[in-house]
């Protein structure tokens, strides 16, 4: 019977990796809208010039750069510096080098189908290495399938992973991370990928040197993970010394200029309303999502539950990376950003603590947790309802919103009545997972709303073929 609940859950977790990279996958290049953030083509120009001459070239608004040119590209105009020293170089080689295998020539705007490609890619992989982590955890089945779930299919998500941003790598050095931390601690391997993988935290981006602190800290305090705390902070220091002779090699001076002047923006509590509680944006100027604040608010309430020492440990190290990674946003980025890619990295830890919860209201048989859920989950479900129905969204939306809300007030009067229906809960619970992930998937299939600047120039510019 053991076995069989293995084989069960096995076949769950791969139904939904699948379910996870078709999504990433499915029109990729349309959404988000190409030049929607200049971010993807100067990581890709950055990386391209790097492999194809030898010197890093990019697009950068700094003023300590004065090597500089403006090129134009469509209808919009870059401002290229040389040698281009805003952040480490790892990243850029995956869109440059796919730039480079075509045999495109590095200053050439390139086209989206071609760069994302291997992010979509890398979207997969971390969602493998998402379910493999959870897969050896030892927590519930349910929230196993609930973490998994979301993090494969929650469209903010999703459409971020097709991103050509440095924040996605950064996700898979974490997960890697995690399921090191999960070998023996005999193994041969663990000390050299502990080593190996802080050292690339730096390299990826600097936001990546608060994640690899926050990681150090708890392996210290931790005396299962005791041992790992000095190949952690030896693998950090190589990294930032390795970014260091990469930036000596160009111009160490222009180096420390431009990050001194990254430090310069205005931040403050308007950062912490935008970014976080009122409006966390997939990108400035489409999709709102919900889930972002939701997941803010499950990992505080997560990171300060009592768990046995087995999960503690684990709390505390994604609770520390969490905390280091919304630390150094709020002190880094403009007060009026919203960009929602400066999160994505917080996303492995969104899905374990709202799975978590959802895991304490099912073993509790929490009716009343049961009906939060279902009227918190309203707000990231209605997207998918807006773009399936279209123009008969007023007319439908009305009556499925007093459906749902009729059926959230039934499961508040079982709630108060006590019931102590387990099989009923289950369906219920069970169902209302369903209509999530049914939700999810018609919110990233049915999803036009780049359709609205299908005649922009900034959109067509990036479909160039043949690619």
């Amino acid at each position: 019977m053991k076995l069989n609940k293995h084989f069960w859950l096995l076949g769950v977790l791969i139904f939904l990796i699948v379910l996870g990279a078709g999504l990433r996958l499915y029109n990729y290049w349309d959404f988000p809208i190409g030049g929607e953030t200049n971010d993807e083509t100067a990581w890709t120009l950055l990386g391209a010039s790097l492999l194809q001459t030898g010197r890093p070239v990019s697009w950068s608004y700094f003023d300590a750069y004065t090597d500089a040119e403006k090129i134009t590209w469509g209808y919009t105009t870059f401002r290229l510096v040389k040698p281009a020293l805003d952040h480490p170089p790892l990243f850029s080689l995956i869109p440059g080098g796919m730039v480079t295998l075509v045999g495109q020539e590095w200053k050439q705007l390139s086209s989206i189908k071609l760069i994302r490609a291997p992010m979509v890619f890398l979207g997969t992989i971390n969602v493998i290495l998402f379910a493999w982590w959870l897969w050896k955890m030892p927590i519930s089945q349910t929230q196993k399938i609930i973490s998994l779930s979301l993090f494969a299919t929650v469209p903010a998500w999703v459409f971020l992973n097709r991103l050509v941003v440095s924040e996605n790598l950064l996700i898979t050095w974490m997960l890697l991370l995690a399921i090191t931390l999960q070998l023996p601690s005999k193994n041969r391997w663990q000390v050299f990928l502990i080593v190996l993988l802080h050292a690339l935290l730096p390299l990826t981006k600097i936001i990546g040197l608060a994640i690899g602190f926050a990681s150090v800290l708890v392996l210290l305090s931790q005396k299962d993970w005791r041992s790992l705390w000095k190949p952690a902070i030896l693998g950090l220091i190589c990294g930032v010394l390795l970014w260091m002779l990469y930036a000596a090699n160009y111009d160490f001076g222009l180096w420390w200029q431009v990050q001194f002047a990254q430090t310069q923006r205005g931040t403050g509590l308007a950062n912490l309303y935008n970014s976080f509680l009122w409006r966390p944006m997939l990108i400035n100027r489409i999709f709102y999502d919900p889930w972002t604040w939701l997941g803010h608010i499950a990992v505080a309430i997560w990171i300060v539950q009592t768990s046995k020492k087995s999960l503690r440990k684990w709390q505390l190290w994604w609770g520390a990376i969490w905390l280091a990674i919304w630390g150094f946003l709020l002190i880094s980025v403009g007060e009026n950003v919203t960009h929602g890619w400066y999160q994505i990295t917080f996303y492995p830890i969104f899905a374990i603590a709202l799975g978590a919860l959802a895991n304490w209201v099912w073993q509790n048989k929490s009716w009343w947790g049961l009906a939060l859920i279902a009227l918190l989950v309203t707000l990231p479900m209605r997207t998918g309802l807006f773009y399936l129905l279209d123009t008969q969204l007023f007319e439908w939306q009305a009556l499925l919103q007093r459906i749902w809300m009729v059926g959230v007030g039934g499961i508040v009067l079982m709630g108060i009545l006590d019931l102590k229906k387990h099989t009923l809960f289950a369906v219920i619970g069970l169902s209302m997972l369903v209509l999530i992930v049914t939700g999810h998937i018609l919110t990233v299939t049915q999803i036009d709303q780049w359709q609205y600047l299908r005649d922009d120039n900034s959109y067509k510019q990036h479909l160039i073929p043949p690619y």
